[in-house]
């Protein structure tokens, strides 16, 4: 059976690519239950599309299509199981720019990269966004750069986890303003957001889909996007290499 996927653009944690050990030969594939592992918490921009894409392929097959969250260590306590599934198509992978990384922040990875996971395809990208409290006195990312210079090591950044790229967007952007603001980690974009709404931290590093409806009721503001365009969802937010 041949099955096209068209690519959907959401709000995603930067790239996704589903993956498996191998795709299925025989020509009545699939038979059974396809599994779609998740590395992101439920409510993530990884898990929104891996059951987006599992409604798609469920769709295009007449079988169904279940989705597992396998959140932590980088993403690879999920992408081990897809390594150590049976080589027949029937389980399926998502990652992110994480994948790319891990090998260099993980000590001990639990499966070779590039022999045990195939690339299938990407199915989104999406923007990065440095986000405040609607309260919060920065107007602007300068005004940002500016308090975190005035007081070093007093600001604070919540992100998704260690070694996710929101982690990395926030890293990225402290290497490059000169700025020493600590990282807080969380298990999850949505209860990162969560811990910027109940006044916890200082500032964000989200995706779209874990902000962008907090952003639209006024309840957070987006300074900057890490995207090299203005995001589609919120035009108005400027690129951070402004």
């Amino acid at each position: 059976m041949k099955i096209r996927f068209t690519a959907k653009s959401v709000f995603g944690l930067g790239i996704v690519l589903f993956q498996s050990a191998a795709l299925a030969q025989t020509p009545d594939y699939p038979t059974k239950p396809i599994r779609i592992i998740t590395h992101a918490a439920p409510g993530s921009s990884p898990d929104i599309n891996a059951r987006i894409l599992g409604e798609r392929i469920g769709a295009a097959t007449g079988h169904s299509v279940i989705v597992k969250n396998r959140s932590g260590a980088s993403g690879t306590i999920a992408l081990a199981a897809v390594a150590k599934a049976p080589p027949d198509g029937y389980t399926l992978g998502t990652i992110t720019m994480s994948h790319a990384v891990a090998p260099a922040l993980v000590a001990r990875m639990p499966y070779d990269t590039a022999l045990d996971l195939a690339p299938v395809r990407q199915t989104t990208q999406g923007p990065l966004f440095l986000v405040v409290g609607a309260d919060s006195p920065w107007q602007s990312v300068s005004k940002l750069i500016a308090a975190a210079k005035a007081q070093p090591g007093r600001l604070n950044y919540a992100s998704a986890g260690n070694a996710t790229p929101l982690h990395l967007f926030g890293e990225l952007f402290k290497a490059r303003t000169g700025t020493d603001i600590r990282h807080i980690p969380y298990k999850g974009a949505v209860p990162a957001a969560a811990s910027l709404l109940g006044q916890q931290v200082d500032l964000l590093s989200t995706s779209g889909i874990a902000a962008v409806a907090h952003i639209r009721a006024g309840k957070l503001r987006a300074l900057a996007t890490a995207s090299p365009q203005r995001a589609l969802v919120l035009p108005k937010v400027r690129r951070s290499t402004n």
